[in-house]
């Protein structure tokens, strides 16, 4: 039997952080964990906002309901959803926000300040910018 999609994710997401702990080693530390979580937890957000336009987009193709969805999005947390209607509600401002913060973190990954901080994070020590 081959090995689902969400298995291989799994797998590929396991294989990472073994390969981080042993490379880097306060990878694992509460710390770093802390910083890793809140530094995904938009994405994480916004992966559920996604998922609820695809089980939407999936649903309505085959004779779904709105009431179901709108019952499967009732069991999902009310700051969660709250976050997910603000974050998308179509709007221009939106649309500029979004650009903003690709070209931001575009910058910043070019930028040397990211690898100030991977070569500080390395060596064990406080960043220098």
């Amino acid at each position: 039997m081959p090995a689902s999609e969400e298995q291989i994710v799994l797998a590929l997401a396991v294989l990472l952080c073994i390969v981080f702990a042993v490379a880097l080693p306060d990878f694992l530390t509460a710390s770093n964990i802390l910083n890793l979580v809140r530094s995904v937890s938009i994405l994480g957000i916004l992966g559920v906002a996604m998922a609820l336009v695809v089980i939407g987009r999936t649903r309505r193709g085959s004779g779904c309901h709105a009431r179901e969805l709108a019952q499967e999005i009732r069991r999902c947390s009310p700051e969660a959803v709250r976050a997910i209607k603000a974050l998308t509600a179509p709007s221009p401002e939106r649309n500029r926000r979004l650009e903003a913060e690709l070209e931001r973190f575009a910058e910043h990954v070019r930028g040397s300040d990211l690898s100030k901080g991977l070569t500080a994070f390395r060596e064990k020590r406080p960043v220098q910018y």
